[in-house]
């Protein structure tokens, strides 16, 4: 027989109000947000949270995370972890909820099943540059482009295919190379080495051919015409004398000629007319020439110094870009092969800010592709960015970096297309333990229509 105890009423009440949980935490319904310092990942890539709840920074260790669908992991620093592998592309919601409050937010981020080293590379080679001790100096083959890799330590040229991986590099030792010119997929490089100046003549495979040496003197511009003739244009400080050293295609000197015009770059057009870029007083001029140097015509592009190159287009045309002197916008002018003006437009890549400036803006590179377009890359205010202009000015796509260093400049310095898109090389900084700064050449994957993949460009 079942036996039952009876309680008082009153005491039952009391029992089971004894069994709720108290919770006298205050509810946040507003003012909380989760912040992630990228919006997309690639695989095993880590991307930090911050909570703020008002004006206050939430403590890792007072949070509890959620993750939804489970994929990746959030460690005791409050970083992302992305996982190693993946089925396909992944949206992540994640949610915090502090644990002194209640309440909770949530913000989703991208996991792209592919890796970062897919899109962006290191260049071995270029590793641990010294800050601002480097330059890209590069030309056109018939399948991919020559780079001249610029330091003090060492002296070397690198061959790029039309994948984009590196084909081949060919080192001289120490050395500062100063120019290179190709010819009929013959290389020419023009540098200081051993207190000498000397040039030297390479294949396609980067093997040399000759070696010639010359006056020790600043080289100024180094190009060669169909008959693989070299022409090295030389500044002499001690004499203030420029000079013109031609060279057969054999290496042997021809022609030693002191010049008035001191000549910052020269090359030869497909008709093997040279075309030159020099300064006249207050003038900056380009000029078209004989191969001995007679002007066909020449043309004033600007009046006060503004750094400035000078591109080809298959039809023989030339291009002008100018980083202008205000340091907030660029230019680019087309001249005919017989010395017209076709087309000329002055650029910026941004709006203005709340007080009507636009971001300090500089350019290292043009490259004319076979369709006259141009590609343009640069720097905006310590981020690296391209453009895309059409063959009457007009741009197309603009591409800016995430990356934004306070106080170590992250440097665009040239790209160039490939078979998928464009290559872009770009230097960051990287800080050692020790607080010393070297730079890092990168190469980045530009699709066709100027963006990168979603990880990739919150890598970038």
């Amino acid at each position: 027989m079942k036996r039952f105890l009876l309680l008082p009423t009153a005491l039952i009440a009391i029992g089971f109000a004894s069994c709720e949980p108290s919770d006298d935490r205050p509810i946040v319904n507003e003012g909380m947000e989760l912040k992630m310092d990228k919006q997309a990942v690639c695989l095993d890539d880590i991307t930090t949270l911050t909570l703020t709840l008002g004006d206050s920074v939430v403590s890792p260790s007072r949070i509890k995370y959620e993750i939804s669908p489970p994929v990746g992991s959030i460690n005791e620093q409050g970083q992302y972890i992305a996982p190693g592998d993946l089925p396909s592309n992944t949206e992540v919601t994640i949610t915090a909820r502090p644990d002194f409050v209640i309440g909770s937010t949530s913000q989703s981020i991208l996991v792209e099943n592919a890796r970062l080293d897919e899109y962006i590379t290191t260049i071995e080679a270029w590793r641990d540059v010294k800050y601002s001790s480097y330059n890209v100096i590069k030309e056109k083959t018939t399948d991919g482009y020559v780079m001249l890799k610029e330091n003090d330590e060492e002296f070397q040229i690198f061959k790029f295919n039309n994948e984009g991986q590196v084909a081949w590099v060919t080192s001289f030792g120490e050395g500062y190379p100063y120019s290179i010119s190709v010819r009929n997929d013959q290389i020419y490089v023009a540098g200081i080495q051993d207190n000498l100046t000397k040039v030297f003549k390479l294949d396609g495979d980067g093997n040399q051919i000759w070696e010639h040496q010359t006056l020790v003197a600043r080289v100024q511009a180094l190009t060669v015409n169909d008959n693989g003739e070299a022409y090295l244009f030389l500044y002499k400080g001690q004499t203030e004398s420029n000079h013109l050293v031609k060279l057969d295609n054999h290496g042997n000197e021809i022609e030693n000629t002191i010049l008035e015009k001191n000549i910052h770059q020269a090359k030869f057009n497909h008709e093997n007319d040279l075309l030159i870029k020099y300064r006249s007083g207050n003038q900056h001029m380009v000029s078209k020439t004989d191969l001995n140097l007679n002007i066909i015509w020449e043309v004033p592009y600007i009046e006060n110094y503004s750094p400035s190159i000078i591109e080809l287009y298959p039809n023989n045309d030339m291009l002008i870009g100018i980083s202008n002197n205000s340091g907030r916008s660029f230019s680019l002018k087309k001249i005919s092969n017989d010395g017209n003006l076709i087309f000329e437009g002055e650029y910026q890549l941004s709006e203005e800010d709340q007080f009507g400036n636009h971001p300090l803006l500089w350019i290292s590179d043009i490259t004319v592709l076979e369709n006259g377009e141009v590609l343009i890359a640069g720097n905006e205010s310590r981020r690296p960015v391209a453009a895309l202009a059409d063959n009457t000015g007009h741009l197309k796509w603009i591409w800016k970096s995430e990356n934004i260093l306070t106080g170590h400049q992250s440097t665009g310095w040239t790209v160039f297309p490939i078979e998928t898109g464009y290559m872009y090389l770009a230097t960051y900084p990287r800080i050692t333990e020790n607080n010393i700064v070297f730079m890092d050449m990168k190469s980045i994957l530009m699709r066709a229509d100027g963006t990168l993949n979603p990880c990739a460009q919150a890598n970038s």
